[in-house]
């Protein structure tokens, strides 16, 4: 289980704010909290008050309200938990198709079969690609012995361009990009992804 550390670091100030400040995004917007007094060490079994297992990782900065916790997990589902037991109360989801009609859902279909029948033509290209390269290297005569692989390296790299042409008219219609690392929050870059994640609180 993976909860993101940034969001982690910042629940040891939510956990320790007073009640009285301002509710929202980071408190009130600043992401200060003058008054917390968080922990400066914690483990598995120092100075944690709970920890929860979620379904999904997560990016985002926690909102406490109340008696309540909120939290999303990645990629569109929203959390509420318990900030006394750290019990689970509920989760819900909003995800693009939630929000869109029939012919915008049948569109975002069609998106995704052109877009894994793209990743499939790629893949056949480069394997054409290395197999031209690879004669290369060892010598041997490529118009003669290879003139079949390049007539198909040539009709798929058309075949390729197209597709790409027609995927991108239907751009508004996939599903946007996230970063494996940060979600939808960042663009960054990152060499890991993350498929689950815990939600623990310090104190």
């Amino acid at each position: 289980m993976i909860f993101h550390r940034s969001a982690v670091t910042l629940l040891l100030f939510i956990a320790t704010t007073a009640s009285a400040d301002p509710v929202g995004w980071r408190g009130d917007g600043s992401g200060r909290y003058p008054n917390a007094i968080p922990p400066t060490t914690w483990g598995s079994d120092t100075n944690l008050i709970w920890v929860t297992p979620i379904d999904d990782w997560s990016n985002s900065t926690p909102v406490a309200i109340g008696h309540r916790v909120f939290v999303t997990g990645e990629p569109d589902t929203l959390l509420c938990v318990d900030s006394a037991e750290g019990q689970l109360l509920w989760s819900t989801t909003n995800g693009f198709q939630d929000l869109t009609d029939q012919n915008e859902i049948r569109k975002i279909a069609e998106a995704k079969t052109l877009q894994a029948n793209l990743n499939e033509q790629r893949d056949v290209l480069a394997t054409l690609e290395k197999t031209l390269q690879d004669a290369a290297t060892s010598g041997e005569p490529e118009e003669d012995d290879h003139a079949e692989t390049i007539t198909q390296r040539d009709a798929l790299t058309q075949a390729v361009a197209d597709l790409e042409a027609e995927l991108e008219a239907m751009a508004p219609y996939l599903k946007a990009g996230t970063n494996p690392n940060t979600g939808y929050a960042s663009a960054r870059p990152s060499p890991t992804a993350r498929t689950s994640g815990s939600f623990s609180v310090t104190g």
